[in-house]
């Protein structure tokens, strides 16, 4: 979670957060564009909240 939103992260070297998006309205939150439908914006650790999401279908 940052600012109220919910992204999928990776982890970087620097143990930063990388936050990924597909949404270009988040732009105006500092993302930037990478690639089709893709925007990153890197953020340090304490500026988000972490957690993990298991799916399971049956």
């Amino acid at each position: 979670m940052h600012n109220g939103s919910e992204y999928s992260f990776s982890l970087l070297e620097d143990k930063s957060i990388r936050l990924i998006s597909h949404k270009q309205a988040d732009l105006s939150q500092g993302f930037k564009h990478l690639d089709e439908n893709i925007y990153i914006k890197n953020v340090s650790v304490e500026e988000v909240d972490l957690f993990k999401i298991n799916s399971k279908a049956i």
